[in-house]
């Protein structure tokens, strides 16, 4: 079931789009409201709709202050207001489409039925992440999915690619921090180790880990459960 935000701060024109929803689209949306700016970021952030319904002018500020505090927007946004002035504005930020209130019906049924109409993207190829590594001589742009291991080294950090080693002039935590995203497990507090490249876990020997490059890493004891508790999710 696809999700429906409204963020309107007119009880009555939030409950009128909602009706309008239910009736021509039974069973087709999960609907949330919210009545300001405030409101409906944190509605946005937990409720995570699809499409969002916007008004412009709100007690609190403004729908175009509520979506500058996103630096990605991650779904279809609708305007709807009494104000033509906004438009251009609005216009800039590519929304899919554009409500004059009262609220014609038809309008939003036929914007509704275009976003459904959508085919998703398809993509061949999934984009990679990058991070960049720095050293003395140079910066370096490497694919995370690239990467088998990384070893502390003091102040710096060893990194072990598919396609050669480097050293980086960052410490460990540093690249924690960068690569929380991507699944990477801290499995000793020496080592990062990207799990796509394990392929066996010792749990009663020292080694720990064994890598599909054949290279063997310590696991820290208390380190243990979280490999067992990753590898067990991977079934």
């Amino acid at each position: 079931m696809r999700k429906i935000a409204i963020i309107d701060d007119n009880k009555s024109v939030r409950s009128a789009m909602a009706s309008i929803l239910e009736h021509n689209f039974k069973n087709l949306f999960e609907i949330k409201q919210a009545q300001s700016v405030l409101k409906g970021h944190q509605l946005i952030l937990e409720f995570k709709p699809d499409i969002v319904l916007l008004d412009i002018e709100m007690g609190d500020g403004t729908g175009l202050d509520l979506i500058h505090l996103f630096s990605n927007i991650d779904f279809k946004l609708i305007f709807i207001t009494a104000h033509k002035e906004y438009a251009l504005k609005a216009i800039k930020l590519r929304p899919y489409g554009y409500l004059l209130k009262p609220i014609n019906p038809f309008d939003l049924i036929k914007i509704i039925n275009f976003i459904l109409s959508e085919k998703p993207q398809e993509t061949t190829q999934q984009d990679s992440k990058k991070i960049v590594v720095k050293n003395q001589d140079k910066s370096i742009v490497l694919e995370t999915e690239n990467i088998i291991r990384l070893q502390a080294d003091g102040a710096y950090t060893k990194i072990l690619t598919t396609n050669g080693k480097y050293l980086a002039s960052k410490n460990l935590k540093h690249f924690c921090e960068l690569l929380k995203e991507s699944s990477f497990l801290r499995v000793h507090h020496s080592h990062l180790v990207n799990p796509n490249f394990i392929k066996t876990f010792h749990r009663h020997a020292q080694c720990g880990l064994t890598l599909k490059n054949g290279e063997t890493i310590p696991v820290s004891s208390r380190k243990s459960t979280t490999i067992t508790s990753y590898l067990e999710n991977l079934c």
